[in-house]
């Protein structure tokens, strides 16, 4: 659904005109917002990496509702004359973790190893 401010409105009638029951009417008022997305901070977009183990940052995402957001991270090799999506969709993962409320990632000897 796009971001937008929406007016729902939903009307019970009587299944039959002669049942004696009127028409009830709701209304609802309501607003659609996304956060921003999280912008990577380190290791910045492009770079070489001459380390073992980087440390990955980026912004938080912030709610208006003041929730929290869990942080699904993708790490795969991009080919030549591969888009980053084609990576995503058929490459091996380097390191795929699910992070709740954490903007960093320490890449350690755990994940496999960056050539």
């Amino acid at each position: 659904m796009p971001e937008g401010n929406y007016a729902l409105e939903i009307k019970a009638r009587p299944f039959t005109g002669s049942s004696g029951i009127n028409s009830i009417q709701g209304l609802s008022i309501f607003s659609v917002r996304y956060p921003q997305p999280p912008i990577l901070i380190s290791i910045q977009n492009n770079a070489n990496v001459n380390i073992d183990s980087p440390t990955f940052s980026w912004t938080p995402v912030v709610s208006s509702m003041g929730g929290m957001f869990e942080y699904e991270f993708l790490l795969v090799e991009v080919f030549n004359r591969q888009s980053p999506l084609q990576a995503i969709n058929s490459n091996r993962e380097h390191a795929a973790v699910t992070l709740s409320g954490q903007t960093t990632l320490p890449y350690t000897l755990e994940y496999l190893p960056l050539e």
